[in-house]
């Protein structure tokens, strides 16, 4: 199995996007914890599909405790542009400067608020080299800061960090997570791209397990 769970725990937080890999995170957490609640964040995404989806997974997984936190300024102050010299060009446009930063920060005293001992997110490092707010070493600074600030002893769990999305799929699959009920897309709509980043890397992901992605079934 993928990462290192905690000792059970009476209560972990999720947050969750609605897309796969906290979808797939959530699936795991609800293994681990006696309590499990979910975070969402709305943050002016170009579409609410995985906003939508996350619904769908807290009716699957019965979550009683669930909270939205809107951010609308975070996609419309930050909008794509381009960087010039350095690393930067290596930032992707789906990147939204800081968007880490403020969620977990957010989800760090969320869960110290409502009495939750782990925060939990699906962040992975291998598909995302680009973004600075998906790699290891912020999100150990992140968590330093956090318990500093707090003045307690907040756990983190990122099961996924150091895998891939084939991985991360490959967990799901044995775990059940209803795929059928996630959004990765970043075009939204009725029906996946299938030509957008994420798109791409997810139907991958599925046919290296040797089936296909449940939102493509229906798809020629």
């Amino acid at each position: 199995m993928i990462g290192f769970a905690p000792a059970p725990q009476k209560k972990m937080l999720v947050v969750l996007s609605g897309g796969l890999d906290s979808a797939t995170a959530l699936g795991l957490t609800v293994l681990n914890a006696e309590k499990v609640s979910t975070l969402t964040f709305r943050y002016g995404q170009r579409h609410i599909r995985e906003v939508d989806a996350a619904d769908d997974l807290i009716g699957h997984y019965n979550i009683q405790e669930h909270y939205f936190f809107d951010t609308p300024d975070l996609a419309v102050l930050h909008r794509p542009f381009d960087y010039q010299g350095g690393p930067e060009p290596l930032l992707p446009k789906t990147w939204k400067p800081g968007r880490n930063m403020i969620f977990l920060a957010y989800a760090y005293s969320l869960a110290y608020s409502i009495g939750a001992t782990v925060v939990v997110t699906g962040i992975h490092e291998a598909d995302y080299p680009g973004y600075p707010d998906c790699h290891l070493d912020f999100l150990q600074l992140m968590h330093e800061a956090a318990k500093v600030a707090l003045a307690t002893p907040l756990m983190r769990w990122t099961p996924f960090i150091r895998a891939t999305k084939t991985e991360i799929v490959k967990l799901g699959l044995e775990l059940k997570v209803p795929y059928e009920k996630t959004w990765s897309c970043y075009v939204g709509g009725e029906t996946p791209c299938r030509k957008c980043d994420a798109c791409v890397r997810r139907e991958r992901a599925f046919v290296a397990n040797g089936t296909v992605d449940p939102l493509l079934k229906e798809l020629p």
